[in-house]
């Protein structure tokens, strides 16, 4: 009996791991493994001498950061437990984030043509990375689209790399949780599940799937709601390389809560000489305004492409053409906000109105031209200006919420919603701008290869609000350079002559 005892003991003992020693074993492993891949990964880039795309870039970024979580978990476990937990937490939701992002971009790989940026765009537009990081690799590789970056290393690409790393580590951190998290002490957790039945198995199994499902969920959730601005706005700057455009330009200065701001008619020969007053009567009584996507400037955007100058010249032979900068955008201060940019529209028209020395009294027909994220801004501002005459919408997109789910799906987006900072329920003020002005037209131009914003939002919008004028275009994405054509500029054109 004493001798049966004893082996059981010893057989016990050898087996035997604490919690807190998986917990250690945890961070060593996470640690010294994702430091391997990292710096296989680089070795493979030097030997092969390998292009990158943005994508990588990332996830290589959020394995580094694995490495410095885990090594610094691992020595506070060997002072205070539950900061070695925190820490845990925070690998878990890099873990989750990782195998997001390496979801998302495998999906949009699927949805461009072979060769298209677009995958690597969407996606990354999404990232974190500091700038310190990007600067350092953009200034010592070649980037190119994600499906050209093809690994010799068994010949697959990175994403699919990214996934199987990512969901195996995923795998591991569930089943190092569900251990942890049954409370076994100092019993031997191997002995433990050796004399599991079936029905402990698959709890088990069960348990650690969970866990995954909840890192991507948390994860993913927390990091859209903390970075929604970052996502939905990308604000560039001018630099010296613009300067050619400002000459082509007349400046119009105005100020908001947020600082200085500037928005631009063109071209700048018509109001040049006299700054205060008009050459003739059509061009006080037409202002097209035009806004720009969510991450364009006015100049760059429209100015600086040929054939959209093109077509503002010809558009301001009946108008005034001015282009607006978001705050943030361009040479404005401040950051965008959905407010703050329907106030900028605003205030550019009032400024407009004042440089050429229009009174209250003084009529002015107002149209809108938007693209994009700016379509949410242009119906907001025509709900808000009581001068405005026609409406056109390029790529328009029903409501961030809806954007939200064609990205991330239904659950996630339901998620978020409640801690949304700006709506932008484009779908919802259609019907409110109609009911106000029922005779002002509005036009929407969509593509019916838009990956970006999927042509079923306008589809949408247009089969709730039967009075908008629908052009879809066949083979066309989301470039708006798409749309600058006759047909866009006939529709203008009649605007002005019924309005």
């Amino acid at each position: 009996m004493t001798h049966q005892r004893q082996n059981s003991v010893a057989q016990t003992s050898a087996y035997c791991l604490t919690v807190e020693g998986l917990i250690q074993l945890f961070f060593l492993a996470f640690g010294l493994g994702f430091l391997f891949i990292v710096a296989f990964s680089f070795l493979l880039d030097y030997w092969f001498a390998y292009p990158m795309c943005e994508i990588c870039l990332l996830q290589r970024f959020i394995m580094s950061l694995v490495v410095i979580s885990s090594l610094i978990g691992g020595l506070a476990s060997l002072y205070s437990m539950r900061i070695a937990i925190l820490f845990m937490v925070v690998i878990g939701f890099l873990v989750g984030l990782g195998l997001a992002f390496s979801v998302a971009h495998l999906h949009m790989m699927q949805q461009v043509l072979p060769g298209d940026v677009n995958a690597c765009q969407i996606v990354s537009e999404m990232t974190f990375m500091p700038d310190f990081w990007a600067d350092f690799f953009h200034s010592r590789y070649a980037f190119v689209p994600c499906d050209q970056v093809k690994s010799g290393f068994l010949g697959l690409s990175f994403p699919f790399w990214s996934l199987m790393i990512y969901g195996s580590s995923a795998v591991v951190f569930s089943v190092v949780v569900y251990l942890a998290a049954s409370h076994f002490g100092s019993r031997s957790i191997v002995l433990r599940i050796r004399q599991a039945r079936w029905y402990a198995w698959f709890r088990f199994l069960f348990g650690f799937l969970l866990v995954i499902l909840f890192c991507v969920w948390i994860s993913t959730s927390i990091y859209v709601i903390v970075n929604q601005r970052k996502i939905l706005y990308r604000p560039e700057r001018y630099t010296q390389a613009h300067l050619a455009l400002l000459e082509q330009v007349q400046q119009l200065d105005y100020t908001l809560e947020v600082g200085d701001q500037h928005a631009y008619e063109y071209p700048s020969t018509l109001f040049r000489d006299r700054p205060q007053r008009v050459q003739n009567e059509t061009d006080v009584r037409n202002l097209w305004i035009i806004m720009s996507g969510r991450d364009a400037m006015a100049l760059d955007g429209f100015v600086g492409h040929a054939g959209w100058r093109d077509f503002l010249q010809t558009v301001a032979h009946d108008a005034s053409v001015l282009l607006v900068d978001y705050p943030g955008f361009g040479a404005n201060d401040g950051s965008p906000t959905e407010r703050l940019n329907r106030d900028s529209v605003i205030s550019a028209y009032r400024s407009w109105r004042q440089r050429h020395g229009l009174s209250a009294e003084t009529p002015c027909r107002v149209f809108l031209l938007a693209h994009s994220m700016g379509t949410g801004v242009a119906v907001d501002v025509a709900r808000s200006l009581p001068d405005i005459s026609g409406v056109v919408l390029l790529s328009p997109f029903a409501s961030v919420h809806q954007m939200t789910m064609t990205v991330l799906g239904r659950w996630m987006a339901w998620t978020i919603w409640p801690f949304l900072w700006d709506r932008y329920p484009t779908a919802e003020r259609l019907s409110e701008f109609h009911q106000r002005l029922p005779n002002v037209p509005l036009a929407i131009f969509h593509g019916d290869q838009d990956i970006v914003i999927p042509v079923e939002h306008s589809q949408e919008m247009v089969s709730q609000n039967q009075w908008i004028d629908y052009y879809q275009r066949v083979g066309a994405g989301h470039n708006k350079d798409d749309f600058v054509d006759d047909e866009l500029l006939g529709v203008m054109q009649r605007m002005m002559q019924d309005g």
